[in-house]
């Protein structure tokens, strides 16, 4: 866990060139295969915390300094992956990079990068770059590296936009260069990836909140209006039975008033 720390101070440094606003999670959520740990805030996994000599309070901190919404560690293969999740303009324009063509997506890459998953100090080389298709959304993986402490360090970044969220995955490796291996490990954990709703645009619009918050007062209104009708007609039938029973009585009085004169 000493080089998780230094890498993540390594993150810190990175992150704050770029301004990143935290979204929610985007209705998703990850099925790693063995071998991988996912660290996430408030965790509950009592027996990994105690086995890294960590607590949750110590991994959400560590979360927070370092910008991220998980941490994804692989000891066997000594890899990390920090995934964040946030919103700006761009991925709300895209909303979800599974509409846009691959040739799209290659030939705009760079702003995507920079403006939509702030990942301006990636360098990269077209060749490299590998847009996969899942059945969920689109993701592009992007070998490239970085400088910082007056070093190359490798990276292997990997991103998609699904409702509107831009979810970027990074890899910062020990090496100048990316191996085929942590290319690998990348797709690896973007084919794990699951959403529980892929929403459409047009249903995240100001108008479309605007509409589902006046249905829901439609509705609460029409559920209110229901339960008075309930109301009134539980005290109606209340008045009736009453009005009924007291029609009885009196009958029933009438009736033996009438036996004892005839006696």
């Amino acid at each position: 866990m000493k080089r998780l720390g230094g890498v993540l101070l390594t993150i810190i440094m990175i992150i704050s060139m770029g301004s990143v606003v935290c979204a929610e999670d985007a209705y998703m959520g990850f099925s790693v295969s063995d071998g991988w740990y996912v660290f996430s805030y408030d965790m509950k996994d009592a027996e990994l915390l105690k086995s890294l000599d960590l607590t949750t309070s110590e991994v959400n901190e560590i979360l927070d300094n370092s910008g991220c919404r998980y941490i994804l560690s692989n000891p066997a293969k000594d890899c990390e992956i920090y995934v964040k999740i946030n919103e700006n303009d761009l991925s709300y324009e895209l909303y979800n990079l599974a509409e846009q063509t691959n040739e799209y997506l290659v030939e705009n890459l760079r702003k995507i990068l920079y403006d939509g998953f702030t990942m301006k100090g990636l360098n990269y080389n077209d060749a490299g770059v590998v847009v996969s298709d899942y059945p969920q959304m689109k993701f592009v993986t992007v070998p490239g590296s970085t400088f910082y402490d007056d070093k190359k360090h490798g990276i292997v970044f990997g991103g998609t936009v699904v409702n509107g969220s831009a979810i970027g995955f990074t890899m910062y490796l020990e090496s100048e260069e990316a191996r085929d291996e942590d290319i690998a490990a990348m797709q690896e954990v973007a084919s794990t990836v699951t959403f529980t709703a892929i929403k459409d645009k047009a249903e995240d619009s100001p108008q479309a909140i605007i509409e589902e918050e006046s249905q829901n007062a439609l509705e609460f209104m029409v559920g209110g209006f229901g339960a008075i009708v309930l109301i009134v007609f539980c005290v109606l039938m209340i008045e009736k039975i009453r009005h009924k029973d007291k029609e009885e009585t009196e009958q029933v009085d009438e009736e033996k008033k009438e036996k004892e004169e005839s006696v």
